[in-house]
Order: structure tokens, then C-alpha cells, then sequence
């Protein structure tokens, strides 16, 4: 099992993005300035920023006081079924 992403839910992708960008000095992936996701290289794993709202859609949940977590970490493995 290896760590690939680590997925930041936020609710400003726009702010995040340049925080990130030109605060931290993480190198984009892609220009995400005007986009609701966007990915920076993190060593051996990639630093992602998700829009919130669009991520509580995705998994079902009404935005509010019971939206998505923070965070989401991606691995990857040989096999799902078996891991």
C-alpha cells in the first residue's frame, strides 16, 4: 500500500490554491486558478484541494453542519478486494 494523495476538502479553492502556491512555494501540477480542484507536488505523494460542497454532493451528505471531512487520504494497493 503506498499513500498517493492526500485530498484537502476546503470551502475557498481560489485562496487555497494560492496560499499554497505562493505562500508555501508547492509547485502546481496545473494552473487551478480558476478551477475547484487543484494538485501540487508533495514529495511521493500529491497535495490535492477539493471544493467542499461539490465533494459532500459526491458522496451524499447535505452541506452544513454534517458535511464531508476535512480530508481524504488515497493509497494505492495491488488489490482492493484483498487489502
Amino acid at each position: 500500500m503506498r499513500l498517493t494523495h492526500i485530498r484537502l476538502c476546503v470551502d475557498d479553492v481560489k485562496a487555497c490554491y494560492r496560499f499554497y502556491r505562493d505562500i508555501l512555494k508547492l509547485t502546481p501540477r496545473f494552473d487551478a486558478s480558476e478551477s475547484v480542484y487543484a494538485e501540487f507536488e508533495a514529495g511521493d505523494a500529491t497535495l490535492a484541494l477539493f471544493d467542499r460542497k461539490l465533494m459532500d454532493q459526491a458522496i451524499g451528505v447535505a452541506s452544513g453542519p454534517k458535511t464531508s471531512d476535512g480530508v481524504a487520504l488515497c493509497f494505492a494497493v495491488e488489490s482492493v478486494d484483498r487489502v
